[in-house]
């Protein structure tokens, strides 16, 4: 609706403190959610050498394969984030292949 989008306006102008272009003292950065998520991002594009709009594609990925992962990406490493969305089509394959292992 109309509040989620003034939200989310307000949320995109939060600048990251990777960003800023002087130094800030780790006191003065409330690290919300949406501040972790995007460093995880970036970090995890730094390892896989991807484009954001291809790390976007391989996490709706991981959402898909892995529903509960969407609530706790945030609480990931970032090297663990970016194995995961290193190759999407072989997690699917492996998560297949425990489906017929362990049928229930």
């Amino acid at each position: 609706g109309p509040a989620s989008t003034s939200e989310k306006c307000t949320v995109d102008r939060v600048q990251a403190p990777w960003a800023v272009g002087w130094q800030m003292s780790e006191r003065n950065i409330m690290w919300n959610n949406d501040l972790k998520l995007r460093l995880i991002k970036r970090i995890a594009l730094h390892k896989l050498h991807i484009t954001d709009d291809e790390l976007e594609e391989r996490l709706q990925q991981l959402y898909a394969l892995l529903p509960e992962l969407t609530s706790r990406l945030v609480q990931a490493p970032p090297e663990r984030v970016a194995q995961l969305a290193a190759n999407t089509h072989k997690l699917a394959a492996r998560l297949l292949q425990l489906r017929e292992i362990f049928p229930q």
